[in-house]
């Protein structure tokens, strides 16, 4: 899998981008996009073809394909992709073993009540605002084991530079405050690979949120030396856990609020901090389709 060649980094108080008084325009809080009826059942999900042969990447959204949300310019994916700032190649991200993309149009998706929660707080609350709003669901599985450096324990950044600015082009300068979050699955006592909070908490609030959504800066630009090479920057939104486990699943969600029409991206994310075994690959290579691969993993769980 290709790596990341996105080079983090950025000039410390560069102002392209910004208003006269030196901060990221903001539009008025809009409201929640609205939800519709979704076209697909349960049972057409299972039975969807993933694409290609190798890894598992299925997409169920009839306009868009998995192949497609590699970004050409940023090589990086159009979700939130686990990496780790300013390594060789600038934000180099793991192998990408799975993708499953999915849209609320598509099929009924139902997320923790929580998440729900902590991003109906980042739009306009009216008696109009919808119970129910429409939303991007990814599940996204990446071996992380070659980005990560132990001597400084277990930290990624939870990168959506791809995800925000799809249509980015080489030379153009362009960022936001961008609301985001990550949230822990059940307790501690039901699974053990769970995101950590770091006390102290880094400086500058570049640490993602846990709970809930609050801003961080998404930032694209032209290396100074050439123009022709993309950046991403800041050195934010990190996520801290134990390396001593296998598998990392939590979830994130990320909230684009300057869009024309507000965009929603909750994703369920799966980490291997290990090379994935060979009977894993052989599972995601083998399987199909959505069913095979759930009940692949009954007979061979991920490890």
């Amino acid at each position: 899998m290709r790596k990341g060649s996105a080079r983090g980094g950025g000039k410390k108080g560069d102002s392209k981008g910004k208003d006269k008084a030196g901060t990221i325009p903001r539009r008025p809080i809009p409201n929640l996009p609205e939800k519709s009826d979704p076209k697909f059942t349960l049972e057409q999900i299972l039975s969807s073809k993933k694409e290609g042969s190798a890894n598992f990447y299925l997409s169920i959204s009839e306009d868009t394909k998995v192949c497609d949300m590699m970004s050409p310019i940023l090589a990086l994916y159009q979700c939130g992709v686990p990496a780790r700032y300013g390594g060789e190649g600038g934000y180099p991200s793991g192998e990408i073993a799975a993708i499953l993309r999915a849209t609320t149009d598509d099929v009924d998706l139902q997320i923790p009540d929580k998440i729900k929660t902590a991003i109906a707080a980042c739009f306009a609350k009216d008696e109009s605002s919808p119970n129910e709003f429409a939303f991007e669901y990814i599940w996204c599985a990446s071996q992380i084991s070659d980005i990560l450096k132990p001597k400084d324990g277990g930290s990624v950044n939870l990168v959506h530079h791809a995800w925000v600015y799809k249509d980015i082009q080489p030379g153009q300068r362009r960022q936001c405050q961008m609301p985001m979050g990550v949230f822990n699955m059940g307790d501690e006592n039901k699974w053990a690979g769970r995101l950590e909070v770091k006390n102290p908490a880094s400086k500058g609030g570049r640490d993602a949120s846990h709970d809930k959504c609050t801003p961080q800066r998404v930032s694209v630009h032209a290396a100074k030396r050439n123009k022709w090479v993309m950046c991403c920057s800041p050195n934010n939104a990190k996520i801290y856990f134990d390396l001593k486990n296998p598998l990392i699943a939590f979830w994130s969600a990320a909230i684009d609020r300057d869009a024309e029409k507000p965009r929603i991206l909750v994703q369920f994310n799966w980490m291997f901090t290990q090379r994935i075994t060979a009977s894993t690959y052989s599972l995601l290579q083998k399987a199909s389709t959505l069913k095979e691969l759930l009940d692949g993993m009954v007979i061979t769980p991920f490890s």
